[in-house]
């Protein structure tokens, strides 16, 4: 959705597509206020050779959430920059309502200034 358009717009569509392998796992939380959550480190090999390795904060949303060492997933990386990295299955749908939340927001308030503004000057 939302999240999709800027990874259109940023370019990272366009980056190249690799596997990445679980290395290790951490229950960050188990429940609550925020949800579950937990962090996955994994490591990836770019087509020259060398071996990148990062990390991934998801919530039980996410389809990463529960995987486990030595599971795999398709990341993109940026091939200027091989330690940039991106997964669009890191990005629980609750990030795109927040974010578009965000934006309605935003126009709103902006809005508001530009109707007082003009108010104001007559």
């Amino acid at each position: 959705m939302l999240t999709e358009q800027l990874y259109k717009w940023r370019g990272i569509d366009k980056w190249p597509t690799v596997t990445a392998t679980v290395t290790s796992t951490e229950i960050v939380s188990e429940g609550g206020r925020g949800g579950r959550t937990m962090n996955i480190f994994f490591s990836y090999s770019t087509p020259d050779g060398s071996i990148e390795s990062g990390k991934f904060f998801v919530n039980d949303n996410s389809s990463l959430y529960g995987l486990a060492i030595a599971d795999t997933f398709d990341i993109q990386f940026d091939p200027r920059k091989p330690s940039h990295y991106y997964s669009l299955e890191s990005k629980p749908l609750s990030s795109d309502i927040r974010l578009a939340i965000t934006a309605i927001g935003l126009i709103f308030f902006i809005y508001v200034i530009i109707v007082q503004f003009f108010s104001r000057s007559k």
